[in-house]
């Protein structure tokens, strides 16, 4: 939920880079869900933190094409949560022995 993503980007604290979305699970799409996606992002990006999603791309993509939704400016998209993690390494200088969050 919305709720539960913005105690994990509370949690995070300043030192919150990227927060990214696995999508994989995800087995059906909604409007509210993908509106509050966007909310969410925006609140995101108003703290400096990339928004990024990890698998299941294209079916969001044309299921939200379908029904004239845009993903927000920045928003960034990877076929898998490797992907994304092995990105933010690349991208943000972490150590490559550091957890998914960064933390050694």
């Amino acid at each position: 939920s919305k709720k539960q993503a913005l105690a994990a980007v509370a949690a995070g604290g300043p030192r919150l880079r990227w927060f990214v979305v696995d999508l994989t699970p995800v087995t059906m799409i909604d409007v509210p869900p993908l509106s509050a996606c966007r909310d969410f992002h925006a609140t995101l990006r108003a703290r400096g933190v990339t928004f990024a999603t990890a698998g299941r791309q294209t079916e969001w993509n044309l299921w939200a094409a379908r029904r004239g939704f845009e993903w927000s400016e920045g928003t960034r998209f990877f076929p898998t949560l490797r992907a994304a993690i092995d990105a933010y390494r690349r991208e943000t200088g972490a150590d490559a022995s550091a957890g998914p969050t960064g933390e050694a």
